[in-house]
Parts: C-alpha cells; sequence; structure tokens
C-alpha cells in the first residue's frame, strides 16, 4: 500500500514540473531563417559587386589615348588665324599700306566665324549623343547622320544671310573698324569676297564639328592641312598680281575646298 502511494505521488509530481523550454531564437536567426525560406537557388546567393554597373560599360580613354584625339582637333581652332597669317606673309612683302589694311580685314573675317562657333559646338552634341544615345555600345549612324545633316543645312543657311549682309555692308563695317578712309576701301574688297565664302567656313567648321563627334579627329585635322597648303599656292600665284584682293580669293578658294573635302568625307 506504501508502496502504491508513493510511486502515484512521483507521477503527479513528474505531471507537474514542465519541461525544460526552448531557448528563443536572436534576431540574425530570425532573419537567417527568413531568407532561408524566401531563398530557392543555392544554399547562398553568389556575391554580386558593387561597382558592377553594366556587362558593356566602357572603360575611360587613357592619356595616350586623349593625346591622340586632342592633337589633331587642335587644328580647327587655328585654322582662320592660320589662313590670315598666310596671307600676311604674301601681302607684306608686296605692300605696307594693304598689309596695314589686311589687319581689320582680317579681323572682320575671322569674327565672323567665331561669333558663329555654337554652330559647331552643338553639332558636337547633337551628333554624339545621336550616335550613342544609351550605355551600350550599339551606335545609330542614321541618326547621327540626320544631326549631321540638319547642323550642315543650318550651316549653309546662316552663312549665306550673314555673308549676303556682311558683302553689302563690307564699305561701312570696315570704316567703323578703321577710322582712314583710304585703309578701309583697302580693306572692303577683301571683306566682301572672304564674306562671300562665309557659306563654306561655317559648312567646314560644322562638318569638322560632327567628325569629333563620330570620334574622328583624323579628318578635320587633313582639311586644314590641305586648306592651309591650297592657300599658300594661291597666295604665291595671285598676290604678286592682284595683291589683298587675290589673298582674299585665295582664302576664300581654300575654304570651299575643305568644306567639300568634309562632306565628301562625312558622305562615306
Amino acid at each position: 500500500m506504501k508502496a502504491t502511494l508513493l510511486l502515484a505521488l512521483q507521477g503527479i509530481t513528474a505531471f507537474q514540473t514542465p519541461p525544460p523550454r526552448r531557448p528563443p531564437l536572436t534576431l540574425n536567426a530570425v532573419d537567417a531563417f527568413r531568407q532561408r525560406r524566401a531563398w530557392s537557388g543555392p544554399a547562398y546567393p553568389p556575391p554580386r559587386p558593387v561597382f558592377e554597373r553594366g556587362p558593356t560599360r566602357q572603360p575611360p580613354p587613357t592619356f595616350k589615348e586623349c593625346i591622340a584625339f586632342t592633337a589633331p582637333a587642335l587644328a580647327i581652332y587655328v585654322a582662320g588665324p592660320l589662313m590670315s597669317l598666310i596671307d600676311a606673309g604674301f601681302v607684306g612683302r608686296r605692300s605696307s599700306f594693304e598689309l596695314a589694311a589686311l589687319g581689320p580685314a582680317g579681323t572682320i573675317s575671322d569674327s565672323m566665324t567665331t561669333l558663329l562657333v555654337f554652330l559647331s559646338v552643338a553639332t558636337t552634341d547633337l551628333v554624339a549623343r545621336a550616335r550613342c544615345g544609351g550605355d551600350d555600345d550599339e551606335c545609330d549612324l542614321d541618326a547621327a547622320s540626320r544631326a549631321a545633316t540638319t547642323g550642315l543645312l543650318l550651316a549653309g543657311l546662316v552663312g549665306v544671310l550673314v555673308g549676303g549682309s556682311l558683302v553689302i555692308g563690307a564699305m561701312p563695317v570696315c570704316l567703323s573698324y578703321s577710322k582712314s578712309a583710304d585703309l578701309a576701301k583697302a580693306a572692303a574688297p577683301y571683306v566682301a569676297v572672304r564674306a562671300l565664302a562665309l557659306p563654306a567656313a561655317l559648312i567646314a567648321s560644322v562638318a569638322q564639328a560632327a567628325c569629333l563627334g563620330l570620334r574622328d579627329a583624323t579628318t578635320p585635322g587633313l582639311s586644314v592641312a590641305i586648306a592651309a597648303v591650297l592657300n599658300l599656292m594661291g597666295d604665291f600665284v595671285l598676290v604678286p598680281r592682284q595683291g589683298l584682293l587675290g589673298a582674299a580669293i585665295a582664302t576664300a578658294a581654300s575654304q570651299y575646298a575643305a568644306a567639300l573635302l568634309l562632306i565628301l568625307s562625312l558622305k562615306r
């Protein structure tokens, strides 16, 4: 009887004793459990580099590549002063008076191209963005061609309007620049002839900008070199016979030749 009561008391005590509690999961363990349930791939997802932005991202250009691109492109911005310098060298050997008249005449002619440089700057930006509008290497040459064509047409139109106005008002413009009527009278024909070539000068400038937008810096430099050689040859032939007017004709002819060369290069 005593043994039976002892066993009953032990069973009641064992029943009332709570089982050992499981330690609660920490926050890191809960997060790890949730991630394992959400992830359906391998045991651990592959790490992704933070610096990876796209599979076709191009590396930045090196210093040598920058020099190779900017050195030929530098000739674009010295083309106008180079033409005037060649004219001054030949005209100065013929007449000091015509050399004095070449000062205001060359400044007026070169300033027209400088004031309209925004056409070439805008063309470079539009052609470059049309050529590669996204982050990939797929380039839309048709869009770049349309942008270049628009820039060339606009340059020709502006050149005709501004050049025609300068041809008509060459004498008043020279008189406003120089106080001497004789110098203005000698400089006016040079300004008028150079104004006739203003459409070609603007078209050549825009075409050079389009080449830069297409990552071609060799063709603009080559066109400037050819124009300088043609101007040199024209001055050698025309300046001894016609003086300052011959220098203007040689410069205008070289600008038209450079514009034609650049247009043919863009068509290719």
